[in-house]
């Protein structure tokens, strides 16, 4: 029988874990208590992240955990989400007071200090980062974006990641409910309700998705179209596509 994914117990902390992130050979956990600490995963025999693993399926199971580092007075608030871009060495943190808070992970500094904060995504239930890599033809070079939508009570913000902090380059939109879970895929948000989901389509070509520097009234053209939101648990049969889609 062909199994997935093997089990093994990483972490027994004297702590309730609360989020996850794991990046690379790093892992991320976020507490109830507000603590925040960083793990570096050992894979015996050679066994490495990032798709390349031992055919030796034994040493998947001898696995080595160690703490990197901890702050144990990162939040006052349970840690309810976590995000990082290596490409940027920040971390971007969802407290349960509804605060999003961008952190430093550089290792060679100590205690993940703050960076900025979204004040204007509060109370923020849930965010989603996107972060596109995109390669100029002529010289080479890589050029990286990163997009953040944020779930604020019954709207989604949009904001884009420049000089160290992220930028509102956007008209709210309008949900049905409170978002409880959000992914991007290309220029199309999947929103995640209590009972249902739906999926919004962004305009492609606005000023700040794409990597583009424009005006703040250019960024303000973004448009929006819910593409489909899936049935009602009332109805299960059913799905609900807008006549506009």
């Amino acid at each position: 029988m062909h199994t997935a994914y093997m089990l093994s117990q990483l972490l027994k902390l004297p702590l309730h874990i609360e989020s996850l992130k794991a990046f690379g050979d790093q892992l991320l956990v976020g507490t109830k208590e507000g603590h925040l600490l960083q793990y570096t995963i050992e894979f015996a025999d050679g066994v490495i992240l990032n798709g390349k693993v031992n055919n030796n399926d034994s040493a998947a199971h001898d696995i080595q955990v160690r703490l990197q580092r901890s702050n144990r007075h990162f939040n006052t608030k349970p840690i309810i989400k976590l995000d990082v871009v290596p490409e940027f060495s920040i971390l971007v943190a969802l407290s349960s007071d509804g605060n999003i808070t961008v952190h430093e992970i550089d290792p060679a500094v100590v205690n993940f200090p703050i960076i900025t904060s979204v004040s204007r995504a509060r109370p923020a239930s849930t965010f989603a980062l996107d972060v596109l890599k995109l390669k100029s033809p002529v010289t080479g070079d890589l050029s990286v974006t990163v997009r953040m939508v944020v779930g604020v009570k019954r709207k989604l913000q949009l904001y884009y990641w420049k000089n160290r902090k992220f930028h509102h380059y956007a008209p709210d939109v309008v949900v049905q409910d409170i978002p409880k879970s959000l992914a991007w895929f290309h220029q199309t948000i999947c929103v995640g309700f209590r009972t249902e989901y739906s999926i919004v389509k962004l305009d492609a070509g606005v000023g700040g998705i794409n990597g583009e520097s424009k005006s703040r009234d250019s960024a303000n053209a973004v448009t929006t179209c819910l593409l489909y939101t899936s049935p009602s648990p009332r109805d299960a049969t059913l799905s609900r596509m807008p006549s506009s889609a």
